[in-house]
């Protein structure tokens, strides 16, 4: 639906003239960033589907932080998910993740990862009892 709305908003700007350059975000972080200068919108392809919750979070550049304390990105509140848990950086084009050290691990389609890996569609993130769906929009 968050996608939907933003397809929709995105496709109003694109009839409006002399944008200088606008930023399309929600507390998840920044979606979509229109540029004037090339006249040309850049998505952000990368979603994370959160099973349990029953969330999808699109990934914007940069890092976003997953874990129990509620100053991360993407709040996991159990027992089993440390206080800041694990990153997530991207550039637009490439995902890596990153264990910080937590409790319990991170887990990358059934594997802990004791290094920081790169992230695709298909694979499923394991944080406690969260499984998290790694998909391309």
């Amino acid at each position: 639906m968050i996608l939907l709305l933003l397809a929709q908003y995105l496709s109003n700007y694109d009839h409006q003239e002399n944008l200088e350059s606008e930023t399309i975000e929600d507390d998840s972080g920044v979606y979509s960033d229109r540029s004037n200068e090339e006249n040309e919108t850049i998505e952000y392809p990368l979603i994370l589907k959160i099973q349990a919750l029953g969330e999808e979070r699109p990934l914007s550049l940069g890092t976003i932080t997953i874990g129990a304390y509620p100053e991360n990105t993407i709040v996991l509140d159990q027992n089993t998910v440390s206080g800041y848990h694990a990153e997530i950086t991207g550039n637009g084009s490439m995902w890596q993740l990153k264990d910080l050290g937590s409790t319990n691990g991170t887990r990358v389609n059934k594997t802990v990862i004791s290094q920081p890996i790169e992230i695709k569609e298909g694979d499923i993130i394991r944080i406690g009892p969260f499984d998290i769906d790694v998909c391309l929009s």
